[in-house]
């Protein structure tokens, strides 16, 4: 122990340094995620404004043309009154007259909301730039202590055989988060070629269509056009199943996915100078092909999120094992210290 301890010792002032920093700023992050709500609230809120400021805005301008309409209309005023109608225009002057300093009187009630939002805005995303600040600052702190214990106390601690146990817990934590963080960067990219391949046999499926539809109207050069293209978007997409297949990952929907029945069809159909083999059929599977794609592209994203809530679990498992290491540690340099301040000066090394 005589090392740990002098070590201790030595970094007894520092330690109570940074626990100092991080109990000031431990409140940051619960803060955080709270003004990350206000400012996404006020951003939703100020988007819904702009847009009934907007419409109102044009709702004005059209009473505006209206009210001008019966207002300055000298020709309309001297039909009307020519008719006998004229308390009846007067009456539908009145009441344009109304609608529109009604609705004007509502637009200008609605800038005021919206400038008031912007502003309330502005001040939410001052405040939430200064708590990321704190954010920051308390997980350099945190760094900078979880540095100095693993300077002490990394490897076998003979003395402290409970800082042993929890460092292993840690240590599994932390290897477990990181292989499940490897996991979901499979599942993402897995994803992104499923998409790939799914877009791919569908541009295929509408090839087929075209080519199909071009055989029936007996344009050949049309149908062979349609056919080559099909053809490269089947080879672009096993290209991509042949990537997705070096992963390793296992998705029981991709075993029924076979384009050797499909390619063979056109090869015949390509190969039929005289345009006399009816394509329906190769329609179909193209289309039986771009459903099973469909079906793996929603089971790869289904396990996508089941890695991603597994992911949050592990993270929230690290924390936790590194949280109770480090009470260990603190609880070590408080034992240290405690002993030294009981020794009498007689008993002193």
């Amino acid at each position: 122990m005589s090392n740990i301890g002098a070590e201790i010792r030595d970094a007894s002032h520092k330690n109570t340094e940074l626990l100092r920093l991080l109990a000031e700023t431990d409140h940051a992050r619960s803060s955080l995620t709270q003004q990350q709500k206000i400012v996404s609230d006020l951003e939703n809120e100020l988007a819904l404004s702009n847009k009934k400021l907007h419409d109102l805005d044009q709702e004005r301008l059209a009473s505006l043309q209206t009210h001008k309409k019966y207002r300055d209309s000298h020709f309309r005023k001297f039909l009307i009154t020519a008719s006998g109608k004229k308390e009846w225009f007067a009456g539908m002057a009145d009441r344009e007259e109304q609608d529109y300093f009604e609705t004007l009187q509502q637009a200008q009630q609605a800038q005021e909301h919206n400038s008031s939002l912007k502003a309330q805005l502005s001040q939410a995303q001052n405040t939430l730039a200064s708590v990321q600040g704190l954010v920051q600052r308390h997980r350099g702190v945190q760094r900078q202590l979880d540095e100095l214990y693993d300077d002490i106390f990394s490897g076998p601690t003979l003395d402290f055989p409970e800082e042993d146990e929890r460092e292993e817990e840690s240590n599994d934590g932390l290897a477990a988060y990181f292989t499940t963080k490897a996991k979901l960067s499979a599942y993402s990219k897995a994803v992104e070629l499923q998409e790939q391949a799914a877009q791919a046999m569908m541009m295929a499926l509408q090839h087929m269509d075209k080519a199909h539809i071009a055989q029936r109207a007996s344009s050949t050069l049309m149908e062979r056009r349609a056919l080559h293209q099909a053809k490269d978007g089947i080879r672009q997409t096993e290209r991509t199943i042949d990537q997705l297949s070096k992963l390793g990952l296992d998705n029981g929907v991709l075993s029924r996915f076979n384009t050797e029945p499909l390619v063979r069809q056109l090869n015949s159909a390509l190969g039929d100078v005289w345009g006399r083999i009816d394509i329906k059929h190769s329609c179909e599977e193209a289309a039986r092909c771009a459903s099973i794609l469909e079906d793996a592209l929603s089971y790869a994203r289904v396990k996508r999120a089941s890695v991603e809530r597994e992911l949050k679990e592990r993270e929230f498992e690290m924390e936790e094992a590194r949280q109770r290491l480090q009470k260990v540690r603190e609880g070590i340099f408080e034992r240290v210290m405690n002993e030294d301040m009981m020794q009498c000066p007689w008993d002193a090394p």
